[in-house]
């Protein structure tokens, strides 16, 4: 299990995820919602970053609520489904 901070990134206003139409699964999860995110293939250089390679990734959002309901927190755990995404179409 890996955690990280990625500073000056926020999640709201990546263009990949934009682009990909998952903001709306994002804004849901941030919003108290258990969410799954489908499979998108997020590759970091299309923000311009040199590190990092582009992977099929899928991802759960799980809000964390405190005593009275309300949202203290949000885990997002993402899934690298690249093998399994390749290994699919290679069967098609």
């Amino acid at each position: 299990v890996q955690s990280f901070i990625l500073k000056e990134y926020n999640l709201l206003e990546d263009q990949v995820l934009e682009k990909r139409g998952i903001l709306n699964f994002v804004r849901e999860g941030l919003a108290g919602k258990p969410i799954k995110v489908p499979a998108i293939y997020y590759n970091p250089a299309e923000l311009g970053k040199k590190e990092g390679r582009g992977r099929w990734v899928e991802s759960m959002m799980t809000p964390i609520r405190d005593q009275n309901g309300n949202v203290q927190e949000v885990v997002l755990i993402h899934t690298d489904v690249t093998e399994k995404v390749e290994s699919e179409r290679a069967l098609k």
